[in-house]
Formats: structure tokens, C-alpha cells, sequence
């Protein structure tokens, strides 16, 4: 799979260092997955259970993940010239706990071994963590470029698919991939609805509230397109000069931004949340 050639280079200098331990920051699960594809394929093309361990699950890292990777890392394999990969690909929940009880494997890390660290963002890892670590945020790719690689490997999508997949994919080249393979992706779902929102009446959204609103994860991911969708308006419209129309899509983005505030708290009802934003909007 081709990476970005800025992400290329970001691997080469990598591979360069040889670090014992990698904290990735990406904006998407799907591009650290590719990040990290491409670096186990280079250090093992053709890798056993022994030699790999990835978990993947998205619940909140603890105790038990860090043990894991620690017992495995430990253990001999039974080709020692092979490097040993361990790999959790959702670490920004990790405790606290965890992360201190991951910092003896870090200062004193078992030959030929490397742990790697997927977050989104810096500072879900403590600073003692980033220490001990080769931190590489994936930089931002041109659209332009985006584009190029999803149509060398989807050479039947149109050009205005592919856009539209790298919008509703916020420019993300994983996500991008994965919205044209699936028609029903939850990110295109999300961004359908979002659309419909904007333009439907009060009492049309009124009528789909508990669709919107039954699952807070769907909720915010619709928020999310909501975002999206009214940046690019503002945006078109003040190319277009007309200020009462901006205005209008700003108050409308800043509704949409403190109801997802809202909805991150814990016990807040999407439903009462999505009621809210339907009759301010």
C-alpha cells in the first residue's frame, strides 16, 4: 500500500534511527495503520505471532495491554535476528497506571524490540512516555497528492467520488480509502445526514431526532460532518461576498460546536442534545 511521499520520508528517517520505541501521531486510526504496515513490513516480510503482537481492541488501554506487550517482548523467539513489534493502536485512553507501569520496558528494553504508541493526539501520553520515545506526527498531505494515490488504486472511482470521499475523510488517505470501499460507511452515512440537516426544515429534522440521536457515537460523528460541511459553506460564501449569509453559517457552526461539547460530557442525552440543536438551528 502507498503512503504519501512525505509519510515515505517520514518512514526512511525513521528506519534510519533505529528506535526502540515510537509514539505515532496521526489524525485517523487508518493512517497510522498504514504508517505502521509499511514499518512491520520492512522489518518482518513475512512476520509469525512470535515476532508481531497488535492490539487493536478500541477500549481504554490498562494493566493488562502493558503486561501483554511486556511478557511478549520478553519472550524468546526462535529467530533472534528478527525484531520483535508490539503494537497498540489505540493508546490515547491509556491510564495513568498504565503508562507508568509501561515506563521499566522503556528505559530497559529487551534487544531487538519495538513497542509503537497510535494516538491522535500529543498529549494523551505522559511527558515521561515521550521521553523514552521517537515521536513522528504524520504530516499534512496536498489534496492534490491525495487524490493521485486513491486514483492509482481505485482507477474506476470518478474524480468528484474520490473529492468527495477526501472531504468526508477530512484528508485523511486511510479513511479516504476505506469511505470508497464501503458504500454504507458510517463517516458517509454521517455526512448524508448532515446535509440533509442543513437543508431540511425544523419539522423534517424534528422528525428523524431519534434517528440522529439513538447512538451518541453515530451523534457526534454526525456533528462532526455538520463541521465540515458548514466550514466549506462559510468559506464558498465569503468568496461570494455575501455577509448576511456567513453570518448565518457561523452562528450555525458555533451552535453545532456547543452542542458537541456537550455531548463529550459524561451522562449527557444525544436525544435532548440533537432536540436542542434542531430548534436553535
Amino acid at each position: 500500500m502507498l503512503l504519501p511521499k512525505s509519510h515515505q520520508n517520514q518512514l526512511d528517517n525513521l528506519l534510519e534511527s533505529e528506535t526502540h520505541a515510537l509514539i505515532l501521531i496521526a489524525k485517523s486510526s487508518s493512517d497510522s495503520n498504514n504508517f505502521v504496515q509499511a514499518l512491520t513490513t520492512h522489518y518482518l516480510p513475512s512476520h509469525s505471532p512470535e515476532q508481531l503482537l497488535e492490539i487493536s481492541e478500541e477500549s481504554t488501554p490498562g494493566i493488562a495491554e502493558v503486561r501483554q506487550i511486556t511478557s511478549f517482548l520478553k519472550l524468546k523467539s526462535r529467530d533472534s535476528t528478527k525484531k520483535k513489534i508490539a503494537i497498540l493502536m489505540y493508546a490515547d485512553g491509556i491510564s495513568a497506571e498504565a503508562q507508568n507501569a509501561l515506563l521499566k520496558t522503556l528505559e530497559e528494553p529487551p534487544a531487538n524490540s519495538l513497542i509503537i504508541l497510535c494516538v491522535q493526539k500529543s498529549s494523551s501520553l505522559l511527558p515521561t512516555i515521550h521521553s523514552r520515545a521517537t515521536t513522528i506526527s504524520l504530516l499534512p498531505v496536498e489534496t492534490a497528492e491525495l487524490q493521485l494515490l486513491i486514483a492509482s488504486e481505485f482507477p474506476q472511482a470518478s474524480h468528484a467520488d474520490i473529492a468527495q470521499a477526501l472531504f468526508i475523510a477530512d484528508g485523511s488517505l486511510g479513511l479516504g480509502r476505506e469511505v470508497l470501499n464501503n458504500p454504507t460507511h458510517p463517516l458517509k452515512i454521517a455526512a448524508m445526514d448532515a446535509k440533509q440537516f442543513i437543508s431540511s426544515s425544523k419539522y423534517d429534522n424534528l422528525t428523524r431526532l431519534t434517528t440522529l440521536s439513538t447512538d451518541k457515537t453515530l451523534f457526534l460523528r454526525f456533528l462532526q460532518a455538520l463541521k465540515q460541511i458548514l466550514h466549506t459553506l462559510i468559506v464558498s460564501s465569503t468568496k461570494k461576498q455575501t455577509p448576511s449569509t456567513v453570518q448565518r453559517y457561523i452562528a450555525s457552526l458555533d451552535t453545532v460546536l456547543e452542542t458537541e461539547t456537550n455531548a463529550l460530557k459524561n451522562g449527557a442525552q444525544s436525544k435532548l442534545l440533537c432536540l436542542n440543536l434542531i430548534l436553535s438551528f
